[in-house]
């Protein structure tokens, strides 16, 4: 049975998805392995000890009371230093803390010796030794590092998380609170698609029967409890909005823990399934469950293969380059969004691709340390106050408007929105938008006395004034990149991010790939639109058409070259 879990949990296609990208999530539930795997020797080491008869029960149980102040010191080294990777292990850790603690008080009376109390503390406390790396780090400060913990009060904010939300996964305005039962609703269906679709009834099953069993299966009785106390607690302080899908997205990482133990309780469920139907005379051969695990292996490995296989997957990389690569010299970019910043940077700092490029993200922007800790990696740019200011007039000191940074850093000789000539100055872009109430809900509004124009998967910032002086040829050649091939290293040519199209099925709407794709959609959407607004400002339709005509044509000859490829 085992052996079939562990077949069910590798190719879950949600622990697939995230087990073979660079997250936190794998190495959380590392850590959760090892804790549950800890408290399995310790009950043991407790059930063993109140069996023990005979003359040599003194010595026996010393050994597995020091055995199970081994194990248990040891969980409590791995609580701190998976605490020390994600806070939501914490879920997990308390019911087995006070599970162990219950069952050392009932047994060993270890509770009562003051040397295994600070033993605890020292394993917890040195598990949580990754955490000086930040302390030594700060001083430097990473580019794209958050917080500043050159002083207590930053460390303990970044810690808590305060800024972002202590036990909150969304800091957003649109923040919503799910009802519990839709939450279960969500977690049943997703539970049964990872899990062949009998996990859910297996799962039912086996939380019963181990609640029957509890008086002598206490390992049985700790998982549920560890699941039950994780999807409650869990879902209780959960404020993402489930209505938006690339949210429930995000939501569905945290699920993988609850996985974890869920495909550990559908072996209960499976084994009380077999004695309702075959009663408990009927045992069959061990040489029955090779092949059985075989059969599980290669139902779930196989029916998931295609969502699995993510070998050709490099749309995040194409997608950044697509951003990165047409960008004027030396430009600024204003991102909004984990996806274009993330991958951008990744990009910059990795592969050293266009490292001339300076990419701020606006919601960094706005917090106190950000000048401190990041302007200088971004040489050249002008910050008119300490910070940006999170919502338009609300005068916090020291703070500065979007409109104040466009106009230090573009150095007009009038004021934005007034006849001028621009000295010379970054050109600015925005990419994903502009923050919450930072602009008007108008196609290419930016702040008062700016305007955007289309530049590939990003907008180009401009005065108002300069306006005028765009010509629809300009615009038409700083879009090339929406329909142009991208040169790949190794000298195929590739639509890119565009031919997410043909995998649409694998990646639906909570994935990152359909939000990319959706992007890409938008910006020739943006285009189109853009260059009807000229059309209409100028009364020249007709060049309009025309180049679209030409730029139609020209698509078509690199789709024929494409296809002789």
């Amino acid at each position: 049975m085992a052996g079939a879990q562990a077949a069910l949990i590798a190719f879950s296609p949600l622990l697939w998805q995230y087990y073979v990208q660079n997250e936190v999530f794998s190495l959380n539930n590392l850590f959760v392995s090892v804790q549950l795997l800890l408290s399995q020797i310790f009950l043991e080491s407790c059930e063993k000890a109140k069996r023990v008869k005979g003359k040599e029960k003194d010595k026996v149980q010393e050994q597995l009371r020091l055995q199970a102040w081994s194990s248990s010191v040891l969980g409590a080294f791995f609580a701190g230093l998976g605490f020390s990777n994600q806070h939501t292990i914490v879920f997990y850790t308390l019911p087995i803390v006070c599970f162990v603690l219950y069952h050392d008080f009932i047994v060993f009376k270890n509770t009562q010796r003051a040397s295994y109390w600070c033993a605890l503390v020292l394993a917890f406390v040195a598990g949580l030794s990754p955490y000086l790396l930040l302390i030594l780090s700060s001083t430097s400060g990473a580019l794209g590092s958050w917080g500043d913990q050159t002083t207590m009060t930053g460390l303990i904010t970044h810690l808590l998380r305060r800024e972002y939300g202590t036990f909150r996964l969304y800091a957003g305005e649109d923040m919503e609170y799910t009802s519990v039962l839709r939450w279960a609703l969500l977690y049943s269906q997703d539970f049964a698609e990872n899990f062949l679709w009998v996990g859910l009834p297996l799962l039912l099953v086996g939380s019963v029967a181990t609640l029957r069993s509890a008086a002598h299966d206490s390992f049985g009785l700790l998982l549920l409890l560890c699941f039950t106390f994780y999807w409650v607690s869990f879902h209780l302080l959960a404020n993402i909005p489930s209505s938006d899908p690339l949210m429930l997205g995000v939501h569905k990482r945290f699920w993988i823990q609850a996985h974890l133990v869920g495909s550990m309780l559908i072996m209960p469920g499976l084994a009380a399934l077999h004695e309702l139907l075959l009663g408990r005379k009927l045992h069959l051969p061990r040489w029955v469950s090779g092949p059985c695990v075989l059969l599980v292996l290669l139902l779930q490995a196989g029916l998931h293969f295609s969502k699995n296989d993510q070998s050709s997957n490099r749309y995040m990389e194409l997608y950044a380059r697509s951003i990165l690569e047409p960008l004027p010299l030396r430009a600024i970019i204003l991102s909004k969004g984990d996806n274009i910043a993330n991958t951008v940077r990744y990009l910059q700092v990795c592969e050293h691709v266009r490292q001339d490029v300076r990419l701020m993200d606006q919601n960094m922007m706005c917090y106190p340390w950000f000048k401190k800790t990041q302007s200088r990696f971004f040489p050249g740019v002008i910050f008119p106050g300490e910070h940006c200011e999170k919502s338009p007039g609300e005068g916090e000191p020291g703070s500065y408007s979007i409109r104040e940074f466009l106009d230090a850093n573009y150095r007009y000789e009038g004021a934005a929105g007034e006849a001028g000539e621009m000295e010379e100055g970054p050109p600015i872009l925005t990419c994903g938008g502009w923050r919450q109430n930072e602009a008007e809900a108008v196609a290419f509004k930016a702040v008062q006395g700016y305007t955007t124009i289309p530049y590939g998967l990003c907008e180009k910032v401009i005065p108002l004034a300069a306006l005028p002086n765009v010509t629809v040829n300009e615009v038409m050649e700083d879009n090339k990149i929406l329909n142009a091939a991208i040169k790949e290293k190794d000298g195929n040519r590739s639509s890119g991010i565009i031919s997410v199209w043909k995998e649409l099925d694998k990646y639906d709407e909570t994935t990152w790939e359909r939000s990319i794709h959706v992007h890409t959609l938008q910006s020739f959407q943006k285009l189109g639109h853009w260059l009807v607004m000229w059309a209409q400002r100028n009364e020249d339709d007709v060049k309009v058409v025309r180049g679209g005509e030409r730029e139609h044509e020209r698509e078509e000859r690199r789709e024929k070259g494409r296809r002789e490829m």
